[in-house]
């Protein structure tokens, strides 16, 4: 995940590049053209942070409006503002393609505002594209449950909280997943979560007991045995050389430990 900044202060990007791990924050003016920083997998690999300063309103419309004509359609565009726009305003950035707005008040810690809304853009943008990795080899059905579990992999969660994301009682939720080709519901959601972790270690490097804690694991110990037990093991490897692609593909494996394949013509 990239963050590229538009006006917003030194102070603020190196608060966020602390305490978002695994995010890379960048600069750039809304007058020359934005940097290509996307993948072809990723929906959301580039947000743009945008600040508005004492000139308000006006300037800050320019500033998106000028980012909109000369970055792709896919881009996720952020603002940052001391008081909530006016209506019109609002009406303005949404048909402009701004999807988020983080509003602090005046004497209140910009911080706040800035890194609560990045963690949420940044947890939504890794769950959809770990869906689109995994898509290919679930059901319709087992992917509905996947990502409910995606959504709560944060933290640790409850099979009774799983079943009620989805919408189901407990039992029926646990017929949903025998019949989808998954394990359990409480085996799905310690899946999830291991494969988060072994994303955000994967790919951008995040050392393991920073993983866990981000993830509300007690101990990287208990990190490391759900890593092993779900294929993700080499992930951790010293050398830490293993793509996550390839963990990736070696973990799937545990969704049919019999027929040693994936169910890709469900």
């Amino acid at each position: 995940m990239r963050i590229v900044t538009v006006g917003l202060p030194a102070r603020l990007r190196r608060a966020i590049a602390r305490q978002v791990p695994g995010v890379h924050i960048g600069t750039c003016s809304h007058t020359r053209t934005a940097p290509q920083l996307r993948s072809a997998e990723a929906p959301y690999g580039t947000i743009y942070l945008l600040a508005r300063d004492q000139r308000g309103d006006e300037v800050l419309l320019e500033r998106v409006r000028a980012l909109s004509t000369r970055t792709p359609p896919w881009t996720i565009a952020l603002v940052y503002a001391r008081r909530p726009p006016s209506p019109e305003v609002l009406l303005s950035l949404g048909h402009l393609g701004v999807v988020e707005i983080a509003c602090t008040a005046r004497d209140a810690d910009p911080r706040v505002g800035l890194i609560a809304l990045i963690r949420t853009i940044s947890a939504r943008a890794e769950s959809e594209y770990l869906m689109h990795q995994i898509a290919p080899y679930l059901s319709v059905e087992a992917q509905r449950i996947v990502a409910v579990a995606l959504a709560l992999a944060q933290e640790p969660s409850s099979t009774t909280q799983f079943a009620t994301m989805c919408g189901l009682g407990r039992r029926s939720l646990s017929r949903r997943c025998h019949s989808s080709g998954l394990t359990s519901p409480k085996w799905v959601l310690r899946w999830t979560r291991a494969l988060v972790a072994a994303y955000r270690i994967g790919e951008h490097r995040i050392a393991p007991e920073t993983a866990a804690r981000q993830l509300g694991y007690r101990f990287v110990e208990a990190l490391y045995t759900e890593l092993h037990g779900h294929g993700f093991g080499n992930i951790i490897a010293i050398t830490n050389d293993t793509l996550f692609p390839t963990t990736l593909a070696e973990s799937l494996q545990t969704f049919w430990p019999t027929s040693g394949a994936p169910r890709s013509a469900w």
